[in-house]
């Protein structure tokens, strides 16, 4: 029962204060104990998620106010800063999108060629090289 509690208070510290370090040292739990309970129970392990996420919530909430209040203040940096975070017109950022086609499947006899002479000279023995090569080529796919 004593274990069910602290993983109680701790998912309530979690959502106060999502740092984990500074929650489990608030609790009393170990670290250690901390990442046991979460790899081996997996609704402890998504109720942390959740108190993280709220908690993350929560302290952003508490920033944006902040910054609002800093603003109203006439602080320059905080309306620059908002700005540039909430529209796209002041922001420095640049967006950069592509699409990769893949033209062809085969190696040429000198790609493989060069592969080879690498993978020899890499130290790998005929038998590896061997190995790999069918690997690639799809041999072993039957097998």
């Amino acid at each position: 029962m004593k274990t069910k509690q602290k993983k109680k208070e701790l998912l309530e510290q979690l959502q106060k204060t999502p740092v984990i370090e500074i929650a489990v040292a608030k609790t009393g739990i170990g670290r250690t104990t901390f990442y046991d309970w979460r790899r081996d129970d997996a609704d402890f392990a998504k109720a942390v998620d959740d108190a993280l996420r709220s908690g993350k919530e929560l302290v952003s909430d508490v920033a944006e106010g902040n910054l609002i209040s800093k603003i109203k203040q006439g602080h320059f940096q905080s309306l620059v800063f908002w700005l540039r975070s909430h529209r796209d017109e002041y922001s420095n950022r640049i967006e950069i999108s592509s699409q990769l086609k893949h033209v062809r499947e085969e190696l040429t006899k000198e790609e493989a060629s060069l592969i080879m002479k690498s993978l020899e000279m890499a130290g790998f023995s005929a038998e590896e090289i061997k190995i790999l090569v069918s690997s690639m080529s799809g041999e072993n796919d039957n097998k």
